[in-house]
């Protein structure tokens, strides 16, 4: 296969993996802002994800500096 189109290739398979980690990323966000109003803080976040979310994690990704 010629090289160009393994860089074009690529290049679009990169740029749909960014797309789909910022979706994923602002879905994220909507649901920490929603687990705040419901008083669910990290350490829950951390039973129900098996990953520990810092508060600086979670501001982060909520204002979308992830």
């Amino acid at each position: 296969m010629d090289v160009r189109v393994e860089i074009a290739d690529e290049a679009a398979a990169f740029r749909s993996a960014q797309e789909a980690l910022e979706s994923h990323r602002k879905r994220l966000a909507d649901l920490f802002k929603k687990a705040r109003t419901q008083n669910i803080g990290p350490a829950e976040i951390e039973r129900l994800t098996g990953h520990l979310y810092t508060k600086e994690h979670i501001s982060r990704i909520t204002t979308g500096k992830a």
